[in-house]
């Protein structure tokens, strides 16, 4: 998902930069009340459930809170690793992030927000545009919701045991997949919504990825608290480690004020019509002074 994004938001600063240089001078840690423990140290509900049933069960409790706060560092093939922290929701995605630089970018569906280290044109935010004729391109949002629905109905998924995570006793899930069997999740259940399973899926296949396999830490209230995630496709494995906290705690994640916004393509078109004005002025001066010679 990152990457795509990096690449986008990167034109966005790239291209404000070009105009204000260039024109200028022209989780939830309590939440293992309730799960009260067996002999062994595991969880009463985890201990009844088989793990395939836990993981429908946190989906559900998961979908019913809608927002995270979350921290993420993904490190990818080539080395180059990725920070980011804020806040996730789902169904609808969007995601508010803050970088380590602490630049903030707001995800939404076909469009990111970044916003500008200068204001431009007196906005303080940045809009691009990412769909693709007007249809978002599938991506993986990587939402505690999303990991979870890839493990619906995998009998490969497993109880590893009870273990601490998220600052409490959380339950340790964990599975690998191949990319036949990813596209096959939820196929039985039917918990996810149509158009977010199609799209999943879809990422699953434009992404070409070849294997995932997940680690999911559920704490007592029924949320994944950590995820450990590797997605690996033709070029090597990307890796993921991410951990959610306050659950529904968050409202869903809105763009910033139109008021403060400036739209990316049309400020590259007037820094274009800028620049075509200016060589027609250069082109006229050129033939006015050519004229003078003779």
């Amino acid at each position: 998902m990152y990457k795509a994004v990096r690449t986008r938001a990167g034109a966005v600063l790239t291209g404000a930069a070009l105009l204000i240089g260039g024109l200028t001078a022209c989780g939830s840690d309590g939440g293992t009340a309730g799960a009260r423990e067996d002999g062994g140290g595991r969880s009463a509900s985890a201990a009844k459930a088989s793990p395939q049933e836990a993981v429908k069960a946190a989906y559900g409790k998961t979908l019913e809170a809608g927002t995270a706060a979350f921290h993420l560092k993904e490190v990818q093939a080539d080395g180059k690793t990725t920070e980011l922290s804020g806040t996730k929701g789902w169904y609808p995605a969007g995601h508010e992030m803050k970088q380590p630089n602490g630049k903030r970018q707001i995800l939404l569906p076909g469009v990111v927000y970044t916003e500008s280290e200068k204001p431009v044109q007196g906005k303080s935010w940045m809009k691009m545009v990412l769909a693709k004729d007007g249809k978002p391109t599938p991506r993986f949002e990587d939402t505690p919701a999303e990991f979870l629905a890839l493990m619906i109905d995998q009998p490969g998924v497993r109880h590893v045991g009870s273990e601490q995570a998220g600052g409490g006793a959380a339950e340790h899930y964990q599975g690998a997949f191949t990319l036949d069997q990813l596209l096959v999740s939820d196929e039985q259940s039917k918990l996810v919504p149509e158009a977010e399973r199609s799209s999943m899926r879809e990422a699953l296949k434009r992404a070409k990825i070849v294997s995932y396999s997940l680690d999911v830490w559920i704490d007592g209230a029924g949320h994944p608290v950590k995820v450990e995630a590797q997605r690996t496709d033709d070029k090597g494995a990307d890796r993921i480690t991410a951990e959610f906290s306050q659950y529904g705690a968050a409202p869903a994640v809105q763009p910033p004020p139109a008021a403060e916004t400036a739209d990316f393509d049309e400020v590259m078109k007037g820094v274009s019509d800028s620049l075509a004005e200016s060589e027609k002025s250069i082109e006229e001066t050129r033939r006015k002074l050519a004229n003078q010679g003779h």
